[in-house]
């Protein structure tokens, strides 16, 4: 959907942020990840804080990145995913995304 485009990007609010973070708090630790889907088409979406953090959520997986560090979790029903999608101002993602893929 996006071959040729750049990636979507916007910033979000901090009570977005507060809500990912109450999410990912509920969500199951899981002891690794999964790979990421090939170059083209949606390969998840993430959130990324000036602290060098950033959570990645893709096909039920959130993977929190500190540095080199990594720390997985379950995403049943991919509720910080659609947050996190949710969060985008109206015309940032095509009208096909919102119909086809998660919101």
């Amino acid at each position: 959907m996006f071959s040729g485009r750049p990636n979507p990007e916007w910033e979000i609010s901090e009570d977005d942020v507060t809500e990912l973070m109450e999410i990912w708090n509920t969500l199951i630790p899981l002891r690794s990840g999964h790979q990421l889907a090939s170059k083209l088409g949606y390969q998840g979406c993430f959130l990324r804080c000036p602290n060098n953090r950033e959570w990645i959520a893709f096909k039920e997986v959130v993977t929190l990145r500190k540095f080199d560090a990594y720390e997985y979790r379950k995403d049943r029903g991919r509720k910080f995913e659609k947050k996190l999608l949710s969060s985008a101002p109206r015309g940032v993602l095509p009208p096909s995304f919102h119909a086809n893929r998660m919101l």
